[in-house]
């Protein structure tokens, strides 16, 4: 979690709202996975491809 300023006086904790962030390590790490998959994947094309 992290704290996000909201208005008002920056040094009062009532003035930030905790956001977090799993959504974008989730879409991070999704699209390496996709991306590491893809390298595994189309070697494979080629020889299944050839009769």
């Amino acid at each position: 979690m992290c704290p996000l300023y909201k208005k008002k006086d920056r040094r009062e904790i009532a003035n930030y709202r905790p956001i977090t962030l799993l959504n974008s390590d989730y879409k991070i790490y999704t699209k390496v996975l996709a991306m590491r998959l893809a390298e595994v994947r189309q070697p494979r094309r080629m020889v299944y491809l050839s009769p």
